[in-house]
């Protein structure tokens, strides 16, 4: 018998970019999306 786990999560986060001269010096986020697969190998 195969297995199979799959996780998929979101989230957000914020930084910012310090001595960078342009509009990412100020703080900013970023939205990600993260999936992680495990299976049985045969």
């Amino acid at each position: 018998m195969r297995y199979k786990l799959s996780v998929t999560k979101t989230f957000a986060s914020a930084h910012c970019l310090r001595e960078y001269k342009g509009k990412c010096e100020n703080i900013h986020g970023h939205n990600w999306k993260v999936r992680a697969a495990l299976a049985e190998r045969n």
